[in-house]
């Protein structure tokens, strides 16, 4: 298996920050992440913590929310940048679904097809998070603005994911030929100005030469021209740009073919009711189970007077026993955690709310 997970809570429970990684390729990239990403944002987030305390202006509030979002977002980059300086890291990637609580409300940052999902105050299931595939609309088009293609829902036939950490293989900071629409009428036009202002420049200084030189200006553009744009003019396919050597196309990370920047969802438990429980868990657990059935089964069980990690476990016990040698169902990386949310009292006392909470429901108070 090449899943990791890790947790970090701080001692009156204030801030805390818990991490799945689905690694593929190898269990290297997940690990990495399990030991550094949760640790690198929790300390951030504790900093910031301390911070604010400190510094108890009603401006240092209204900030903190896009203080958290900076750092998760930030910690995500180092994390892919500090693995891309080494060799041992290129053929293998994960995906990263982080869940800070912080300032009483819950942050889930997700790169990749892992998910994390709320039980409502009501028993319901809440998405917190969206899976990344590449056959999403959104990610598709980065995909083929940078020179990629999807074929059977995988990026370049290659990968499921369109987000990931690590995959440096599909993460080229420049491109040196585009079909993309919008490059070409960029580069286009820049070129042409550029030879405008080369031949007015040559035309100012030939002084008595000045017809020949700009016959030969145009003779140049025109050759130019030809050997710039591919000769697809008479094909229905659209023209391909070569690029020189010194005037690549960079693009910034967040637009590479597989990106490593998480989407950000907030739950604000300061205005809306505290859920019961959060849940973190791998594709492998969600292809077992729907939100729903997921949420009932947990919630089935802790009326019956089950600990959480009980139910962990006959979780993951009941996904292998679904395994499907033709679906795959059953067989890919299953890691699951259950967070309890209890402000105010102890983990018995909500035990003991939850059980009397769903007795209620069925009728039985």
């Amino acid at each position: 298996m090449e899943d990791a997970h890790d947790a970090k809570i701080n001692e009156d429970e204030t801030v805390a920050v818990f991490g799945v990684f689905d690694g593929h390729g190898g269990q290297q990239c997940a690990e990495y992440l399990s030991n550094h990403l949760t640790k690198y944002i929790f300390k951030r987030l504790i900093h910031l913590q301390d911070a604010s305390r400190y510094n108890s202006s009603s401006s240092g509030k209204v900030s903190s929310n896009q203080q958290v979002l900076k750092i998760l977002k930030d910690s995500f980059f180092k994390m892919d940048h500090d693995l891309s300086n080494s060799q041992s890291y290129i053929n293998c990637g994960s995906t990263s679904v982080v869940v800070a609580i912080f300032n009483n409300k819950i942050y889930v940052a997700n790169t990749g097809d892992s998910r994390c999902i709320i039980s409502t105050n009501e028993g319901n299931s809440k998405t917190l998070s969206f899976d990344q595939k590449p056959s999403v609309i959104g990610e598709r088009v980065r995909i083929e603005n940078s020179n990629g293609y999807v074929i059977n829902n995988r990026v370049n036939e290659v990968l499921a994911l369109s987000r990931a950490v690590g995959d440096f293989k599909f993460k080229t900071p420049y491109l040196t030929s585009t079909l993309n629409k919008y490059i070409l009428d960029n580069i286009t036009e820049m070129y042409k100005k550029g030879q405008q202002e080369q031949s007015n420049s040559k035309s100012g200084s030939s002084g008595s030469n000045k017809s020949s030189s700009n016959n030969n200006n145009n003779n140049n553009n025109n050759n130019n021209s030809k050997s710039s744009l591919s000769n697809n003019t008479s094909n229905s396919s659209p023209p391909s740009l070569q690029i020189s050597d010194h005037e690549y196309i960079h693009i910034p990370p967040e637009l590479f073919q597989v990106t490593v920047e998480p989407e950000i969802l907030i739950f604000d438990m300061n205005e809306l009711q505290t859920p019961e429980f959060i849940v973190i868990a791998c594709d492998g657990i969600w292809d077992c189970f729907k939100n729903d059935q997921l949420i009932k089964l947990i919630r089935d069980k802790l009326v019956l007077g089950w600990k959480l990690n009980k139910i962990v476990e006959y979780i993951l016990n009941d996904s292998l026993t679904m395994a499907n040698n033709y679906t795959g169902i059953g067989l890919d990386n299953m890691t699951l955690i259950i967070v309890a949310l209890h402000p105010g009292k102890s983990l018995d006392d909500w035990y003991s709310d939850m059980i009397f909470k769903i007795e209620k429901e069925k009728g039985l108070h």
